[in-house]
């Protein structure tokens, strides 16, 4: 019960990186135009990495060392947006979810 409820965590994780890329792209446009590019730009950008060397059926297999790093890159990145965009707390906290649940990940031996 513990790995898919942990597993469950992590899409919503993914999911809330992916918008606070996008709401920090938003804001830092200066036009409606360039809201609408970096609102986009940003999160496919996130999406590409995650999905060329993080998600379970990546294209290209990195080490372990390599996949955690990214994975940790992507998420202090959204952190720090979310903390622009929002608040420093909202940024921690989204860190903080994201490290718990990237031990839980890796103790019960579950990494997607």
């Amino acid at each position: 019960m513990l790995v898919p409820a942990n597993l469950a965590l992590r899409f919503l994780l993914e999911l809330a990186a992916l918008a606070a890329v996008s709401w920090c792209g938003w804001e830092l446009g200066s036009s409606t135009a360039a809201r609408l590019a970096l609102a986009v730009v940003f999160p496919l950008a996130v999406a590409f990495v995650w999905g060329t060397f993080i998600a379970p059926k990546a294209r290209v297999k990195v080490s372990r060392p390599v996949w955690l790093a990214l994975q940790i890159a992507i998420f202090v990145l959204a952190a720090l947006a979310l903390a622009v965009v929002w608040s420093p707390w909202a940024g921690i906290a989204l860190l903080l979810v994201f490290v718990a649940n990237l031990l839980l990940l890796l103790k019960l031996d579950s990494v997607p």
